[in-house]
């Protein structure tokens, strides 16, 4: 899933419009949002969006992306990013639904971040 941050005034839907494009190769439309994640330990906001594919080609070994995939959500990668995999889980559950939640960082992610 692509992630990024906001550019100076821009909105949170075009910033994933294009965050999208340059990791992805895709063209996007967005069809609403889906999730607001923080963590207030990091002073980190996420917010997650429906879309729909309109086009474009898939990037590849690019300078964000090493190689792009679609995954059955019961299929997921080993390695994600920390809380990734239970956001998609949100969604799949509650798919009407606008999720608000705090995150905590994973106990693995914290002893790594101790260790390295």
């Amino acid at each position: 899933m692509p992630r990024g941050r906001l550019e100076e005034n821009e909105q949170l839907e075009k910033c994933t419009i294009r965050e999208t494009k340059e990791e992805t190769g895709y063209i996007i439309v967005i069809e609403r949002k889906i999730g607001e994640y923080h963590q207030p330990q990091y002073d980190d906001m996420q917010h997650l969006f429906s879309g729909r594919l309109l086009g474009g080609e898939p990037i590849n070994n690019g300078p964000e992306t090493a190689k792009i995939g679609w995954f059955n959500p019961s299929r997921l990668p080993l390695l994600m990013v920390p809380n990734r995999r239970k956001q998609i889980s949100n969604f799949m559950k509650h798919k009407n639904s606008l999720i608000k939640e705090t995150l905590k960082t994973p106990i693995i992610v914290r002893l790594l971040r101790k260790i390295i």
